[in-house]
C-alpha cells in the first residue's frame, strides 16, 4: 500500500515539473515587445562569371607595296607612230642625222637635238636618242606635265594678269651675244617696261618677279616659254 502511495507521489511530482516548465517556456515567447519571426532562409547571391572577351587582333594598314614610275618610252621608225593618253605622236619626217618633225594631234613639232623636249598640253614629250645610222629608230619619253604655283605657258604676243600686271610675251629670239634663247616682256601699267630675260633668269618688273624657266627654239615650229611670274 505504501508502494502505490510512492508511485503516485512520485508520479504528481513530474507532472507538476512537467507543467512548470511547459509554464516557463509559454512565459518566455509571451514576453512583451518580442516577437519571434520566422526564419527567413538566406539566399546566396550567384556568383558572376567573368567572361573573358576574345582578344582582337590589331589590325595594321596595308603595307603599299613601292611600285616603280612607269617610264613610257617608245622606239619608233619614220613614219609610225605611238600613242600617249590623249596625244597620238607620228614621225612624219626625219631632216637629218638628228632633226626629226612630229605631228601632235594635227600639231606640227620638231626636234632639232636630242636629250631636249616639248611641253605639250599636259604632255612632256623628250626625245632621247637616234639610232639612223644602225636600224633607223629613235626612241621618245612622255611623261605627264602639270603647271607648278604662279607657273605660266606663253606664246609669242599671249598676256597674262597676276599679282596685279597684266604681262605680255613680245618676243622669243635667240640672243646671239648670250647665246642663250632669250625672251621679251612689257607690262601694260608701264609702255615703256619692255625688258629681256634670258632663259634660267630673273627680273623685277612692276609689282611682279618673272623668271623664265624654259624657251622652246625660237627658230623651231614651236616656240613658247615656261615662265613663274610672283609678287615682288
Amino acid at each position: 500500500m505504501k508502494k502505490k502511495v510512492l508511485i503516485t507521489f512520485l508520479l504528481a511530482v513530474m507532472l507538476l515539473l512537467v507543467a512548470c516548465q511547459n509554464r516557463l517556456d509559454l512565459g518566455q515567447s509571451d514576453r512583451p515587445g518580442i516577437i519571434k519571426l520566422p526564419e527567413v532562409p538566406v539566399k546566396e547571391t550567384p556568383k558572376q562569371e567573368t567572361i573573358e572577351e576574345p582578344q582582337q587582333e590589331e589590325i595594321l594598314p596595308p603595307v603599299q607595296e613601292q611600285v616603280p614610275e612607269l617610264i613610257h618610252e617608245y622606239t619608233i621608225k619614220s613614219g609610225e607612230s605611238f600613242t600617249y593618253g590623249k596625244y597620238t605622236v607620228k614621225v612624219k619626217s626625219i631632216l637629218s642625222s638628228s632633226d626629226v618633225v612630229l605631228d601632235v594631234n594635227g600639231e606640227q613639232i620638231q626636234f632639232t637635238e636630242t636629250r631636249t623636249s616639248d611641253i605639250i598640253g599636259d604632255m612632256l614629250l623628250t626625245y632621247k636618242t637616234s639610232n639612223f645610222n644602225n636600224d633607223g629608230t629613235i626612241v621618245f619619253k612622255a611623261e605627264d606635265f602639270k603647271l607648278g604655283t604662279d607657273e605660266y605657258i606663253m606664246k609669242y604676243k599671249d598676256s597674262v594678269t597676276a599679282h596685279g600686271e597684266k604681262v605680255k610675251l613680245e618676243n622669243i629670239q635667240y640672243d646671239e651675244g648670250f647665246k642663250a634663247e632669250s625672251i621679251w616682256v612689257s607690262i601694260a601699267s608701264d609702255a615703256a617696261s619692255s625688258q629681256k630675260i634670258l632663259e634660267g633668269k630673273e627680273i623685277v618688273l612692276g609689282k611682279v618677279k618673272i623668271k623664265v624657266l624654259k624657251i622652246k627654239d625660237g627658230q623651231s615650229l614651236r616656240q613658247y616659254a615656261h615662265i613663274r611670274i610672283t609678287a615682288a
